[in-house]
């Protein structure tokens, strides 16, 4: 799962028992890295930057695996809004093939 971006001061504990769960593993981007790092308790990667993150998720992933956008924060430290956002991982992900 990629998560980050600009926090909204909530708590990550109900997202971070959902991973643990699940047997995630997450790619942080942007401002909020660090805080999601302190809350979660599976693996992660700070990757910084989606492009980061959509390459390390692509080269780690198993096949049937499935790679989600889900970034519990705010764009607005690196896109200019969440559509924005979007769009670039849709951008990214039809890069890969």
């Amino acid at each position: 799962m990629i998560l980050g971006g600009l926090g909204k001061n909530e708590s990550y504990a109900e997202l971070a028992a959902d991973l643990r769960a699940k047997d995630a593993r997450a790619y942080l981007i942007g401002a909020a890295a660090d805080e999601l790092a302190a809350a979660l308790e599976i693996p992660y990667e700070r990757s910084g930057d989606l492009a980061t993150a959509v390459h390390s998720a692509a080269v780690n992933a198993q096949p049937g695996e499935v790679v989600l956008l889900s970034p519990a924060c705010a764009s607005y430290d690196q896109f200019e809004d969440f559509e924005a956002r979007g769009d670039e991982f849709r951008r990214l992900v039809e890069g890969l093939r």
